[in-house]
């Protein structure tokens, strides 16, 4: 069983040595990307140095050498197509080759801008080339110094994963001797039970036994403390991971591009600043250039820079504890041995965690005051060279080297500036990281203490005080049920470098987060605006989502979302619900950063994999979590009104799956150069359980709005009465002519005859259960009669199986409502009528205004509202001149049973012996169809095979 063992754990140090190689790897390959990036950038700077240089000598020569230097620099373009395959991801890039396209329509400019081209520009781009190499060197040495903290943590695993498995080799090999000389103790003191402790070898055997014992009790220990050990390590190199991965990583990129966009946006401006006074046409090119201004981000960058390398920055799979064979706790233990141990390392870790939240706020205070200097670093620095453009030719020379001499010592300070502002990034970044590995652990001994205190709480007092697993939060209720929540915004590097009259963020083509943070919307309005018409009027719309509306309609919509103004909160129709639909998936397909982060792509779709739902819900709810609030709030909503819209589906044909294929690769995005029809499956599977199982996946107690499916208000209530035949509300009532040579016959159903059928009038007594309160309160007035008057209502009062049989959809609240008599049900039927025979005419203007529907569903559109115009209109001339259509085949169904009321009989035949019943269900089968058809579906469902009823 040892050498068993040993072969295991050789097995375990080999793959999770292969694991250490596969990350160490990974780690390596973004360092050379990051360098590959900066030298993209750098290179592309270069390039518009070059172009401004050679346009500065060429604007004297006008036209032909201009258009020649843009065939030029588009034939190299060319040339080094293969070369420049990463240029499109950058910003810089889209600047150059509109810069490019505007070139041979310069053709005719003057040459005012040689000298400011010749001269300033192209300084200040060389020294942006020469500080973006810096900056990027000393970002790789914070990633390096990043990578070795991260490969500390994992040898820290590794050795801690050792540690525990030569603890428990020994364990296993001491239990083994001691269960040996146990044995052997009790089979002697069986074969000798005269000569206990009385003989040497007994006593010999006993001592050994003791010292065995002591020795087995004491590695025991030690095992347990290098599992609990190696269960932390695990959660704190997956901490350290994820953190890394996660934030770290961006924000190491936000620190190489820092004032990035800053200094472009100075850049245009000194060119535009320059060229004021030019002609109409190179205003149109200045034009085109203050766009391109304004739709710079760098974030955009970044995020198709991490997008196009997604396998490099991709979060690579989690740790898992690997115990050894025999041991199934998976859990850091808290026993009574080591409880106040962990205690009292808990206790250490939360003030640990303290000072270095208290440390990491500074240091962040101190990096938006630096970035702040920076960029009035980048605006002194424009407005020196654009004013060291406009001195006079007669200045003196000395004046011109004064201002070389001062561009000199800014340049200086502004390489002071970056090392110090890189020394605390560094500082700041490990920190983060350190915060999330304390914090890992921290909830893991918590969680353990629980466990703990939770099994010694009967008939045990202890002295140990169990922390809650997020103690450290702020709200300990929501964040023990969901720690993976941060209720602080995420604090974003270059967040200093904005403005503080900074314009309105950006909706579309914008991120989630920035956008919630900067207008303080929980969540947008776009997605509540559109979602709240939608569910409203577009649920029994066809092809919802799959029909494409019109693309000026969207494009309206979009420009009033994007001011802040919301263009739906007049919409009273379903006329446009293809357009709102189309503007929320542009919405969402245009977000910069996708709902599901590109790097949680693997582990999503390995969420779709799984068998069943449990299974699924139970991966899929941790990567949740870890998204940020304002995603989990967008999440839910529209997963709520999309699992509502699907319950629509045997009308506008969106069932999971369909909706799945419509919002799988705007949620989910496959990245480039994987298989997108290997994966594309996934994607859709992964959406639609989504849609399926939101209300187990999505936090509930998470604080924000909610969809909700009924949210309707009750002066906007309008309900109508649909006969079955009619299937839309431009379709007539079909009366039937009045037979007055069977008016005996029909004066037991002349109470029925004001209602449009039979069948509504017997329908009309089965309201929801969740109104059974109110169940007769509720109808109108011509609806409600006494029991003589009616002989429906009479034989549903007076034989509650007939009533069972009528109403096989009501619950037992319902039912125990009209027989909570204690005597019979007749006498509290009887009394609730009274009630409600009283309360009629103060309610009488109400009931006239409220019609209700069979379905009790609202009016949802303008034709509905018209067709109950006219079936209220038509009731008045129809009423007195004919009864509906069911009611004459009610009395036809009558003569052909011997001159007996159908009610009365059906209510009857379950008192009838077995062979009267065949011949009632036999005679009813025999009826014409379109009879059987007018008659309620739950008379006419007999089942002949089913023993007779016990009376």
């Amino acid at each position: 069983m040892v050498r068993a063992a040993l072969c295991a754990a050789s097995s375990r140090t080999v793959e999770h040595i292969v694991d250490m190689s596969k990350i160490r790897s990974q780690l390596n390959d973004q360092l050379r990307c990051l360098e590959t990036r900066t030298e993209a950038q750098t290179a592309i700077l270069l390039e518009l140095n070059d172009y401004y240089r050679k346009k500065a000598e060429l604007d004297g020569e006008y036209g032909k050498q201009l258009e020649k230097l843009a065939k030029n620099i588009m034939q190299k373009h060319k040339n080094e197509r293969y070369k420049r395959d990463a240029w499109t991801l950058h910003s810089t890039c889209g600047l150059w080759q509109q810069l490019v396209d505007q070139t041979k329509e310069e053709a005719k400019q003057k040459m005012a801008l040689a000298d400011l081209y010749a001269a300033r520009l192209t300084v200040l781009i060389t020294q942006r080339a020469d500080d973006l190499q810096r900056i990027s060197r000393k970002c790789r040495e914070i990633g390096a110094l990043a990578h070795g903290e991260i490969c500390r943590v994992i040898n820290e695993l590794h050795t801690a994963m050792r540690t525990y498995q030569l603890c428990f080799l020994e364990c296993s090999s001491l239990e083994s001797k001691f269960r040996q000389v146990e044995e052997n103790k009790a089979k002697y003191e069986e074969n000798n039970p005269t000569k206990l402790g009385i003989t040497r070898k007994h006593r010999c055997l006993a001592k050994l036994y003791n010292k065995r014992l002591e020795k087995y009790n004491a590695i025991k220990l030690k095992c347990l403390k290098a599992r609990n050990e190696y269960l932390l390590c695990v959660q704190a190199a997956n901490a350290a991971l994820h953190k890394y991965f996660a934030d770290d990583l961006s924000d190491l990129i936000d620190c190489m591009d820092l004032g990035m966009d800053q200094w472009l946006q100075g850049f245009i401006n000194c060119a535009v600043t320059a060229r004021k006074d030019m002609c109409q046409k190179e205003m149109d090119a200045l034009a085109e250039l203050c766009g391109f201004k304004e739709s710079l981000d760098s974030k955009t960058d970044k995020q198709r820079f991490i997008e196009a390398n997604h396998a490099t920055f991709m979060l690579p799979k989690r740790f898992e504890f690997r115990g050894q064979i025999g041991d199934a706790v998976s859990t850091v233990s808290a026993t009574d041995v080591v409880a106040e141990e962990l205690q009292q390392r808990h206790l250490q870790i939360e003030r640990r965690l303290a000072n270095v939240r208290i440390e990491s706020e500074e240091i962040w205070k101190t990096l938006e005051s630096t970035e702040k200097a920076v960029a009035e670093r980048f605006m002194e620095a424009m407005t020196s060279s654009v004013a060291s453009a406009e001195i006079p030719n007669d200045t003196s020379r000395e004046d011109c080297n004064d201002s070389s001499i001062y561009n000199f010592k800014n340049r200086l300070n502004a390489n002071e500036l970056y090392d110090f502002y890189l020394g605390k990034f560094s500082h700041y970044m490990l920190n983060s990281n350190l915060i999330e590995r304390l914090e890992a652990r921290a909830n893991g001994i918590a969680l353990a203490l629980n466990g703990y205190s939770s099994k010694s709480f009967d008939g045990s007092t202890s002295s140990v005080v169990v922390p809650t697993p997020n103690s450290f939060c702020q709200d300990g209720d929501d964040s023990a049920i969901f720690p993976s929540v941060r209720k602080s915004a995420k604090k974003r590097i270059g967040s200093g470098l904005l403005s503080d009259g900074i314009r309105r963020p950006k909706l579309f083509g914008g991120s989630l987060d920035e956008y919630v943070e900067a207008t303080g919307e929980t969540i947008p309005l776009i997605v509540t605006s559109t979602i709240r018409v939608l569910s409203q009027f577009a649920l029994h719309h066809q092809g919802i989502f799959r029909i494409s509306g019109s693309q000026i309609e969207i494009n309206i919509f979009r420009e009033a979302f994007e001011k802040g103004e919301d263009p739906l909160r007049h919409v009273v129709d379903a006329t446009d619900v293809n357009s709102i639909a189309g503007v929320l998936k542009l919405y969402l397909r245009e977000l910069r950063e996708s709902l599901f982060p590109i790097f949680l792509f693997d582990q999503l779709t390995e969420c779709a994999k799984c068998s069943n739902a449990d299974e699924f819900v139970k991966q899929v709810v941790p990567l949740i979590q870890k998204l940020s609030q304002p995603t989990q709030l967008v999440l839910r909503y529209l997963f709520a009104f999309l699992n509502h819209l699907s319950e629509f589906s045997d009308e506008n044909m969106m069932d999971p799956y369909n909706l799945a294929i419509c919002f799988g690769p705007t949620l989910l995005p496959i990245p480039e150069g994987k298989d997108q029809v290997f994966y594309h499956n996934f994607v859709n599977e992964l959406v639609k359980n989504l849609i399926v199982y939101h209300e187990q996946i999505f936090s509930t107690v998470l604080r924000g709005p909610r969809y909700e499916k009924y949210l309707i208000e009750s002066e906007q209530a309008l309900f109508i009465d649909e006969q079955e035949s009619a299937v839309s509300g431009d379709e007539e009532i079909i009366t039937t002519p009045t037979d007055y040579s069977n008016e005996k016959s029909l004066t037991g159903l002349k109470a029925l005859m004001v209602a449009p059928s039979w069948n509504a009038a017997v329908e009309m007594l089965s309201p929801a259960s969740d109104a059974a309160a109110c169940t007769l309160d509720n109808l109108p007035e011509y609806a409600v009669a006494s029991a003589d008057q009616n002989p429906v209502l009479s034989n549903f009062f007076d034989n509650s199986a007939l009533s069972a049989k009528l109403m096989p959809g009501l619950d037992n609240d319902v039912m125990r409502r009209f027989e909570s008599s204690s005597n019979t049900t007749v006498a509290g039927a009887q009394n609730l009528l009274l009630i409600n025979n009283n309360e009629i005419s103060s309610k009488q203007k109400r009931a006239q205004q409220q019609v209700w529907s069979r379905r009790g569903c609202g009016v949802s559109s303008l034709r509905e509202q018209l067709h109950h115009s006219r079936v209220q209109q038509q009731a008045f001339t129809s009423d007195k001149l004919s009864p509906s259509s069911s009611s004459l085949d009610a009395v036809i169904f009558d003569n052909r049973f011997d001159g007996i009321m159908f009610g009365n009989k059906v209510s009857s035949i379950s008192n009838e012996t077995p062979e009267r019943k065949t011949i009632f269900h036999e005679k009813l089968r025999s009826m014409e169809p379109d009879l059987v058809r007018s008659l309620p579906h739950d008379m006419i469902t007999v089942h002949p095979n089913q023993p007779p009823r016990n009376t």
